[in-house]
């Protein structure tokens, strides 16, 4: 999301982003499928990640 807003020119500075160390339930790496529940469900995904995460910075800048 940083990224999004720096490449947008809405954050004004730099961000470093700093990460700690692993915590018990962290979800390290994750290969997330929903073909079964497309499959069974008939589920779309109504936007893709990219712009819905546009979509609600926009929402938040109210730009």
């Amino acid at each position: 999301m940083i990224s999004i807003l720096e490449r947008e020119g809405k954050l004004h500075t730099r961000t470093q982003v700093v990460n700690g160390p692993e915590r018990p339930g962290d979800i390290r790496d994750s290969l997330a499928d929903i073909s079964d529940t497309t499959r069974d469900l008939g589920y779309e995904q109504p936007v893709l990640f990219g712009e819905g995460i546009e979509k609600y910075i926009a929402s938040v800048l109210n730009v």
